[in-house]
């Protein structure tokens, strides 16, 4: 990847990924060009590196798009971006530290599922 990266340009690179974001695609998807980068991956670099602002689809996200009942995550995390007018990358970090903070419980629910359910 470093070295793809190398030799087309890390501003060549950023720019094609901001064309793609402005065209009103994945800008991420871009990075699938990068040797050993998966679906999670690209949108957790792209995130980690400021060159986009995307969710990953990562366990916690695919299971609160379950529990949310979302047809997939993009429909989840722009729904959430909208509503609350917050950037992608800012509701997937929020969702993770509910997650990983096991947030449900300072409601007084054992499990995601719990807390979800009496929500919906």
């Amino acid at each position: 990847g470093a070295m793809y990266i190398e030799r087309v340009g890390f501003d060549n690179l950023k720019k094609r990924i901001l064309d793609a974001i402005n065209e009103g695609k994945n800008g991420a998807d871009i990075l699938d060009e990068l040797s050993g980068i998966g679906s999670i991956t690209k949108n957790l670099l792209a995130k980690d590196t400021g060159i986009a602002s995307v969710a990953k689809n990562d366990v916690h996200i695919q299971k609160l798009t379950k529990l949310f009942l979302a047809k997939n995550d993009r429909e989840m995390i722009t729904y959430l971006s909208e509503k609350f007018q917050e950037e992608q990358n800012v509701i997937d970090s929020i969702l993770w530290r509910f997650c990983e903070q096991n947030a449900w419980k300072n409601y007084g629910y054992s499990s995601k599922e719990s807390f979800v359910s009496s929500r919906v």
